[in-house]
């Protein structure tokens, strides 16, 4: 992985020892999903994924809070958080009820930091610890999913995937999970064409091997920015970019700054088209404050 930033992988890589004894790319996409779970479970079976908020209680300067997440009427997995606010002007919002806890990363636009502290695949489930932390705020969540479950039921018409209350599954939605609902794609294809700044953690997890994320124009000239995903000499994905921003940058690619760094900033993506002839494409925008950033991907590999 090159030492530029890029956005294939906005909160940065997970070192793929901690995931070496998984042997099937979906227990590895999960394992590092970053933010996400819900928007990868959603694309890959096909199913609108629902959050059932169990428990969400004060305990002095921390908040614990228990979800349920169901795909297809059937509960697949269940997630323990312990949320730190340290941010005053975080606190007041939660407190007041103007912010919905799974909302803060996403409302105050915090880009977060991801650590995967553990994970194992015991008896058909996946169990793995992991933090999510910025500035004003860190989630430690503990997550037991249901691997039997996902994928089971498959709907025959793209479905709406609104959510009843934004968990930490999706942080980069507000109460809309954008999602590729279609039966015309593989899962890992509506995977791929959903990865809201992960395409290259979800790569690079499906085949089990670090990527080199290989920039052949910078946009630093010409805010055009074209970027090669490759396994060893292998393309597996070319992405350009075209960036709208006044903001002077010495590296286009940190436009949205370091995870977990105060002033980092957690984009808005909206998928804009999606088609496949020999390969698979896509169309998307990544948007923060005088930011705009218009990317069309290419993939040659796609499972």
């Amino acid at each position: 992985m090159t030492a530029s930033h890029h956005w294939g992988d906005l909160m940065g890589p997970t070192p793929l020892p901690l995931i070496s004894g998984l042997e099937k790319p979906l227990e590895r996409i999960i394992a590092t999903a970053n933010g996400n779970l819900q928007r990868i479970v959603s694309s890959w079976s096909n199913q609108k994924v629902s959050v059932i908020v169990k428990q969400n209680i004060k305990d002095q300067s921390r908040y614990r809070r228990s979800v349920d997440l169901s795909c297809g009427g059937k509960v697949f997995a269940h997630a323990d958080s312990v949320v730190t606010l340290s941010d005053a002007a975080i606190v007041e919002a939660v407190e007041s009820g103007r912010v919905g806890l799974g909302q803060v990363f996403r409302q105050f636009d915090l880009l977060p930091a991801f650590e995967l502290q553990s994970v194992c695949v015991l008896d058909g489930s996946l169990e793995r610890r992991y933090v999510l932390k910025s500035s004003g705020i860190r989630c430690d969540i503990s997550e037991i999913i249901d691997l039997n479950c996902i994928g089971n039921v498959a709907s025959q018409s793209p479905i709406s995937a609104e959510v009843e209350d934004a968990h930490f599954g999706d942080i980069m939605c507000g109460t809309t999970v954008q999602v590729m609902h279609s039966q015309k794609y593989t899962p890992f294809e509506r995977v791929l064409l959903s990865c809201n700044g992960n395409v290259v953690r979800v790569l690079s997890s499906f085949v089990n091997s670090d990527l080199w994320v290989n920039i052949v124009e910078d946009g630093n000239a010409s805010k055009h920015r074209r970027v090669l995903i490759q396994q060893g000499d292998v393309v597996l994905c070319c992405a350009e970019s075209a960036i709208d921003t006044e903001i002077e940058c010495d590296d286009y690619g940190n436009l949205f700054g370091a995870p977990g760094e105060e002033g980092s900033i957690l984009p808005h993506f909206e998928l804009l088209q999606a088609f496949k002839n020999e390969h698979l494409h896509r169309t998307y925008l990544l948007t923060g404050p005088q930011i705009r950033i218009t990317v069309h991907e290419t993939f040659y590999f796609t499972g």
